[in-house]
């Protein structure tokens, strides 16, 4: 760069300069425009104006590592015209209309859109190998592409430029790169990556690219720098994959994928080399418990959740999980006092109390049970899945007006849920209000019409009636549909026995003591509730 004194004469001459290389100025506006139609249109799409959804942004072009990995390369280039916002398309137009006024006349037109596209294709490889799991999107480092090529024709270029040109586009460059890597360093949600990988991708095809001006001639060297620019790129693309095969957190984002698609033995595998690659994850573990817990190895989840608590305590998923887990194990003792941690960390989960509830509740423990609803209670007073575990409660502990209190109001609050009307049938029937307890019965199976616990629920209220031979058929059609439940067979013997079925009865008792040794046999005869 040749560098002279300013004067009005001085600085008309590098405008004529400018204007006679390249007189034609279109390239810039035309970005700028493009960028803002897709923003708007993605608009008029659903798409927020001010916070748009990552699955949005996936929708629209963003880069996210699984989906370039597995062949969308497009992306490297879409998402330079995607933005996260108004805010940040607006500060990004405003800073490519700045540079770009400058950098499109000093290169030409065309020169000016390759260091565009490619600094933008720069900065997308550089964010895919640094962070391949978020999604990523915007055209900063192009932008950045744009600066860093405006650098090297100041440095590299044969032009006379004015003082003042140089102080206004220095410090319009410092402004820019300064403010963004300074932004990107304290706030989250900033891709640093993507800015230094378009600004060093600017910088290298600025130098190849760059020409004198007024001749317009381009340096003979540039067959040495285009190659090195090209290798550049080849470089950041194999460190991209490199970087995402054996990054775990990929993995784990690819396996929640899978997991959607159906493929869940391909999600666990995944899992299992995430973890395998970070063992001391806890994030990782508690998933990898999920997703042996969907595949029925639950003792395989309960050690991997116990491994994610011991290695994060605070972390309130797993211990959840966990909790979980040891109850499907048939581990009650365990799980009561799993869930017990639970609630002390997330005391206004409800979902916990009336899960503490079941287990105590199958394990004799009535008086537990109803000390931790009425808890639950005191955070959600309003919530039906409360009630409805609460009448149930009391239900077994023979306090059926108690009951009925709290099954009708589960079913007034969510008249939607099958199940409150269902726990309010069997409670009607214990109350002996058969006709109401089969209209609510009734309307739960108008909501889930073959449910198997709903025909076991039909059946109790039919006996409760007198109707025998209906309740027989109804449990007989509730093991039709679900063979395997020890409840549904020895309501069916109580039945049976009812209508003299004696041998039979007999057998089908015998048969559901088989399956379930520690099935809670009421005293009074009556069947299962």
């Amino acid at each position: 760069m040749q560098e002279q004194p300013e004067t009005e004469t001085s600085r008309t001459t590098f405008y004529e300069v400018l204007v006679r290389a390249t007189p034609r100025f279109f390239v810039t506006p035309a970005l700028i425009t493009v960028n803002v139609a897709y923003f708007v249109a993605a608009v008029f799409q659903g798409v927020s104006p001010v916070q748009p959804e990552m699955r949005e942004l996936i929708d629209l072009g963003a880069i996210y590592g699984p989906f370039v990995l597995e062949g969308e390369w497009w992306r490297l280039a879409s998402a330079n015209f995607v933005h996260i916002g108004f805010l940040h398309l607006a500060f990004n137009m405003w800073c490519l209309w700045s540079l770009g006024n400058a950098a499109e006349r000093m290169f030409g037109n065309l020169t000016f859109l390759l260091i565009y596209l490619f600094s933008g294709i720069g900065g997308s490889l550089a964010s895919l190998a640094w962070h391949p799991s978020i999604v990523s999107a915007g055209a900063s480092g192009a932008i950045f592409g744009v600066a860093g090529a405006l650098v090297s024709m100041l440095y590299f270029g044969h032009i006379l430029v004015p003082r003042e040109v140089v102080r206004q586009m220095l410090a319009s460059l410092g402004f820019f790169v300064g403010f963004n890597l300074l932004m990107g360093s304290v706030l989250p949600g900033i891709d640093n990556a993507g800015h230094l990988g378009g600004l060093v991708a600017g910088l290298g095809l600025g130098a190849a690219l760059h020409r004198s001006l007024p001749s317009g001639r381009r340096p003979l060297h540039r067959f040495l720098i285009v190659p090195a620019t090209l290798l550049l790129f080849v470089a950041l693309a194999r460190m991209a994959v490199e970087r995402a095969t054996d990054n775990p957190e990929l993995l784990a984002e690819n396996a929640k994928r899978l997991a959607t698609e159906g493929k869940k033995t391909e999600a666990l595998q995944m899992l299992e080399k995430a973890v395998a690659l970070s063992p001391d994850s806890a994030p990782l573990l508690n998933d990898l418990g999920a997703s042996y817990l969907d595949a029925g190895r639950t003792e395989d989840a309960i050690a991997s959740f116990e491994r994610a608590v011991a290695l994060d305590p605070q972390l309130y998923e797993p211990q959840r999980n966990l909790a979980v887990a040891l109850a499907l194990a048939g581990r009650r003792e365990e799980a009561s006092e799993a869930f017990r941690i639970a609630r002390q960390m997330e005391p206004q989960d409800v979902s916990l109390y009336v899960v503490s509830s079941e287990l105590l509740m199958e394990a004799g423990r009535t008086d537990e049970a109803v000390s931790v609803l009425e808890e639950a209670l005191n955070w959600e007073p309003e919530s039906a899945r409360v009630s409805s575990q609460m009448g149930l409660v009391r239900l077994r502990r023979g306090e059926t007006a108690l009951a009925l209190d709290f099954l009708r109001k589960a079913a007034e609050i969510e008249p939607e849920d099958p199940e409150h009307h269902n726990r309010l049938a069997l409670g009607l029937s214990r109350a002996r209000e058969g006709d109401c307890g089969l209209e609510a019965i009734e309307k739960a199976l108008a909501l889930r019409p073959d449910a198997p616990h709903l025909l076991d629920s039909l059946g109790t209220v039919r006996l409760a009636r007198g109707q025998v031979g209906e309740a027989v058929a109804a449990y007989r059609r509730a093991l039709e549909l679900a063979p395997d439940q020890a409840v549904f067979r020895f309501n069916l013997s109580v039945a049976l026995s009812r209508q003299g079925a004696l041998a039979e009865s007999e057998k089908e008792r015998a048969e559901a003591l088989r399956m379930d040794p520690k099935i809670a046999i009421p005293a009074d005869g009556e069947p299962i509730i």
